[in-house]
């Protein structure tokens, strides 16, 4: 009977017999399909038995820009650094050498682009430098804080010994734009007549005090031209615009006073003091002289007319001013108060009818005694009424 012990037996010899021939003819190729997926890189056929030749080492191709020991990380470095330096951003450009070490790193061309990149910061330190100080020298009304900030920030990488002068650039940069703020609102304010200064005037005051540099000579002269002159320049306009109103006479005055004049007086020079001293003193003589005539005016009309008490007042007023002004304002009160309204009053008192001086003759005749030699008028108006009014 058939087993499989038996055909293992039968098959053995066999085998070995198949081994001898093998061995004896120097072997033979064995080929080998491989998977899909290991044939691109190892080819469809390998050869196991055959000898493989020495590999050849290759030079390797140069690399543009850099050297043999350059990381992949290295280059990376160079590129951003490339990128920064071709966009005229030399500060960005050194911060990364500093804070990836490119110039303690060993790739000679990452040394190269960071020194490039110190060599274009100091430049664009030095060129911000001269445009900031040419603005804050011309007084600019531009603001530069934001660029300040940035600007102390590369200092502070590139050129830290320069710091603190940057800093006091930028100090003198805002007193210089305050400088020209205040220039441009007092001409304003001046206008306006108002008597408080720009709240510049305390700040530009307070930041001086801070500074020794040379600029800070000029700018506090600056200072002095123009918060600490003000009140002389106030005087000034209001002499001017005062004048303008006094000699139009249909102007209205009313809300002219001597308030302002008063608040700034202990601020003024001595010449300007006395200026302002004589302004106020027109503004109340202009005021008592404009109502003087108008209530003469209207008196005129009256049947029993009496002199209004503002006449007495203008005249006295003008009397004690100096000046072309004064003596016309003056001679037109006396000639609308004691000539034309002399002449209606001693109109309405007659001699037949008042033997004696009545109370509105009387008192007519007491205030233009004084101006008799303001008018010929008014001189042969009271000499007609010397015998009849003159006390003894």
């Amino acid at each position: 009977m058939f087993s499989w012990d038996s055909m293992r037996a039968f098959i053995a010899p066999i085998h070995l017999l198949s081994l001898s021939v093998a061995l004896l003819f120097g072997g033979c190729e064995r080929t080998e399909r491989r998977p899909p997926e290991l044939q691109n890189k190892y080819g469809d056929i390998v050869q196991s038995s055959s000898p493989r030749p020495a590999p050849v080492s290759q030079p390797k191709a140069a690399i543009s820009g850099g050297d043999f020991s350059e990381s992949p990380l290295q280059r990376v470095q160079q590129q951003v650094i490339e990128r920064y330096l071709a966009s005229q951003n030399a500060g960005q450009a050194y911060r990364t050498c500093r804070m990836y070490g490119g110039f303690d790193a060993d790739s000679r061309a990452l040394k190269r682009l960071c020194a490039e990149a110190r060599t274009a910061s100091i430049r664009d330190v030095e060129s911000t430098e001269n445009e900031l100080r040419h603005a804050r020298d011309h007084f600019t009304e531009t603001d530069y804080q934001a660029r300040c900030i940035d600007f102390r920030l590369l200092v502070k990488d590139v050129l830290p010994e320069r710091e603190a002068a940057v800093i006091a650039l930028c100090s003198e940069l805002q007193i210089s734009r305050w400088l020209r703020q205040i220039e441009e609102e007092l001409v304003a304010r001046s206008k306006a007549l108002s008597t408080v200064l720009p709240y510049q005037c305390s700040m530009v005051a307070s930041a001086l005090e801070a500074l020794s540099s040379a600029w800070s000579t000029k700018a506090r002269a600056k200072y002095e031209r123009t918060c600490s002159r003000y009140p002389d320049r106030f005087i000034d306009e209001f002499s001017r615009q005062w004048r303008i109103q006094r000699d139009t006479p249909d102007s209205d005055i009313s809300n002219w006073s001597c308030f302002a004049l008063d608040v700034m007086r202990p601020k003024l020079t001595e010449a300007k003091q006395r200026l302002a001293v004589t302004l106020c003193a027109e503004v109340h003589a202009e005021k008592s002289a404009r109502n003087a005539i108008s209530a003469a005016r209207d008196r005129i009309s009256k049947k029993r007319p009496l002199i209004p008490y503002d006449c007495k007042k203008a005249s006295k007023r003008l009397s004690g001013l100096m000046g072309a002004w004064a003596r016309l304002r003056l001679k037109a009160v006396v000639e609308a108060c004691y000539v034309r309204l002399g002449r209606r009053i001693i109109e309405s008192h007659p001699k037949s009818r008042y033997l004696a001086c009545p109370f509105g003759l009387q008192q007519w005749f007491d205030e233009a005694v004084g101006y008799r030699a303001k008018d010929p008028a008014l001189d042969d108006l009271v000499r007609s009424t010397t015998t009849r009014c003159q006390r003894e």
